[in-house]
């Protein structure tokens, strides 16, 4: 049980803060005089460098242990009321070392001092910390270039394959991984400044990479264009990524719209490095493996051959984790509905297909939709050599074999869906596919 308790209301004593402000206003003159009456000087003069003589315009002059202080005008000079006594007083400018001086400041006396200032030694080395300790862009080229060392981000990154590498750490760079989406599952398109593929031009080692042979169809990124497959280049075998992030067609060409990437490839001899890469999301779903090797040996006096070996396995994901989806052929308002909530009467679409479900021995999980990556497997080996011929000539030679085999699941055929069942339209035996099916893709690239 709550009580309340309730007080009459407390009376305003305003007779005691009339007095207050009576008091107040008597002892404000009295405190203003004391401060005026405080022993007070002037300190004027000049900022100067003290190597040219040239005025300091802007020069901060401020005493010390107090909030007084002045700026000097263009022609460096300053005028600074301050208390009588021995004052320390600091003058600092933009690019000098600062300068404090111990001054004597007289009781209705003006004070002269000139402050000359030391130019500061040369700036060195400046190292800017943040999200990329190092400057990984050429501040000083007429377009932005980043340069990319591929180890280090393979190192920092939990992405196993050079698009995503990319993806996540070159500006304007994206190259998204598409779900049900015919042969495009298996080669990421990648784009510059989100523009088409086929305007962003690969190079290796200065050279044109050859585009793929895919054309992305349905409503995928890049539709309508062949990009190049980035994924059939190990990693491991790039030394650094140049990305160029601005049009360059006046100098390569119209594809080169949207910018350059250069992959120098790698040169080291006499060291060997492996990299073994796993993970998993959940059990049976999402599962990684990869592993690569980079080694190099000498050619001659000043020849080499570096050669890069990979194995990958990406297992299939699936995201479809349930859908209101009408799976059976039957009657529907409107006739356009494809879902339970577009349809007038929800409820009793939901029931007859879960009848028939039910009269065929079958739970809704068993028509689900596979929604996510393709599962791929990738073996691929790359070489890059330079062999010196004399007299300022050299031979190079540089490629590579990849081979990918993918698994990719288009969109699922509902019972619903009768038009799009693999048979003829004239002879169509509708119990063939009663039950709808998942079709699969299989690719070899």
């Amino acid at each position: 049980m709550l009580t309340a308790i309730l007080s009459p209301p407390r009376r305003i004593p305003w007779g005691q803060i009339a007095g207050l402000m009576l008091a107040c206003g008597l002892l404000f003159p009295l405190a203003t005089d004391s401060v005026h009456a405080q022993d007070m000087g002037t300190l004027q003069g000049r900022v100067i460098d003290a190597e040219t003589g040239e005025p300091l315009s802007g020069a901060n002059v401020q005493v010390v242990g107090t909030q007084r202080g002045t700026a000097a005008d263009a022609e460096g000079r300053f005028n600074l009321r301050a208390p009588a006594g021995d004052l320390t007083v600091k003058t600092s400018f933009v690019g000098y070392d600062p300068l404090q001086r111990e001054v004597e400041i007289r009781t209705g006396e003006t004070t002269t001092a000139t402050f000359r200032l030391q130019t500061q030694a040369p700036l060195g080395e400046v190292v800017v910390v943040g999200s990329r300790s190092e400057s990984r862009s050429a501040l000083q080229s007429a377009v932005p270039v980043d340069a990319l060392p591929v180890d280090e981000l393979a190192a920092e990154s939990p992405q196993t394959d050079l698009n995503q590498l990319l993806n996540y750490t070159a500006p304007s760079f994206q190259a998204n991984r598409q779900s049900a989406a015919d042969a495009t599952e298996f080669i990421d398109p990648a784009t510059l400044r989100s523009l088409p593929p086929d305007q962003l031009l690969v190079l290796v080692n200065g050279k044109r990479r050859h585009k793929s042979s895919l054309i992305n169809t349905l409503s995928t990124v890049g539709r309508g264009a062949a990009g190049t497959d980035l994924n059939a280049i190990p990693s491991a075998a790039i030394e650094q990524v140049e990305v160029l992030r601005d049009g360059a067609s006046a100098q390569y060409g119209s594809d080169a719209i949207a910018g350059v990437l250069n992959l120098q490839l790698k040169e080291a001899t006499n060291e060997l490095t492996a990299n073994v890469t796993t993970g998993i999301r959940n059990a049976g779903d999402g599962e990684h493996v990869k592993v690569d090797l980079n080694y190099g040996f000498e050619l001659g006096e000043d020849g080499f051959v570096n050669v890069t070996g990979l194995f990958r396995d990406r297992a299939r994901t699936n995201r479809a984790d349930g859908n209101q989806l009408i799976l059976f052929d039957q009657p529907v308002s409107p006739p356009f509905a494809f879902a339970y909530p577009l349809a007038n009467n929800p409820d009793q679409v939901r029931q007859r297909d879960n009848q028939i479900l039910n009269r065929r021995g079958l739970e809704r999980e068993d028509l689900q939709y596979r929604i996510g990556q393709s599962a791929i497997q990738q073996q691929a080996v790359f070489l890059n050599s330079e062999f010196g011929l004399g007299e300022g000539a050299t031979l190079y030679a540089f490629g590579g074999l990849s081979y990918k085999n993918g698994i990719g699941a288009p969109f699922r055929r509902r019972p619903f869906s009768v038009t799009a069942m693999p048979y003829n339209s004239v002879t169509q035996d509708t119990t063939l596919f009663k039950n709808g099916f998942q079709p699969e893709m299989n690719s070899d690239v």
